[in-house]
C-alpha cells in the first residue's frame, strides 16, 4: 500500500490494523460537537471500548508535528465529549493520549 501524498491511505492502514485487533472501524466520520462538527479519521469499537483516532501522515522526511497538534486534537475530542480513548497516530507510531 502506498501511503503518500495524502493522509487518507494512512487512515485506511490505521483502520486495518485496528480491525486486525478485533475492532470494527469507520473512517472519515463527521460527528457533532458542542460547538462545531468534526471529522474523526477513524472510529474503532470493540465491546465497550470506543476509540477516536486522529491520523497525521507527513510525506516529507524530517517533518514533525509540534505540541500544537496534540493540543488541537484534544480540544476537538473534548468538544465531541465521547466516552472513550484518544489515539494519535503519527507516522509509524501509536501514542495513547487518554
Amino acid at each position: 500500500m502506498t501511503l503518500g501524498p495524502t493522509g487518507f491511505p494512512f487512515e485506511k492502514l490505521t483502520a486495518a490494523i485496528l480491525e486486525s485487533m478485533g475492532y470494527s472501524t469507520r473512517t472519515g466520520v463527521i460527528v457533532p460537537g458542542h460547538c462545531v462538527k468534526h471529522e474523526i479519521d477513524v472510529i474503532a469499537t470493540k465491546e465497550e471500548h470506543h476509540i477516536m483516532v486522529e491520523c497525521k501522515f507527513h510525506n516529507r522526511q524530517g517533518f514533525v508535528s509540534d505540541v500544537k497538534i496534540p493540543l488541537y486534537i484534544q480540544s476537538r475530542f473534548l468538544d465531541v465529549e465521547k466516552n472513550g480513548g484518544i489515539v494519535v497516530v503519527m507516522g509509524p507510531s501509536f501514542i495513547k493520549a487518554g
